[in-house]
């Protein structure tokens, strides 16, 4: 299940996960995934607090995060 950033349900620090993001303030339809690490102690010169790891490059933002789900085996 996605998780809105604006919950205070935060992934374990340094965790990979699912995110989807925009850019800038825009909060179209238009979204794109990818994974990336959450930081939960410092911020990484372009955002100043807790971060998922290129947020703030070029605007980006990410809105929602997920667990990576296990593959099957």
């Amino acid at each position: 299940m996605w998780v809105s950033v604006k919950e205070d349900r935060k992934p374990r620090h340094l965790q990979e996960c699912l995110i989807a993001y925009v850019f800038g303030e825009d909060d179209s339809e238009h979204h794109w995934y990818g994974v990336e690490r959450w930081n939960a102690f410092e911020g990484n010169g372009i955002v100043d607090r807790p971060h998922f790891s290129n947020e703030g490059v070029e605007d980006m933002r990410v809105t929602h995060w997920m667990e990576i789900p296990k593959l099957p085996k």
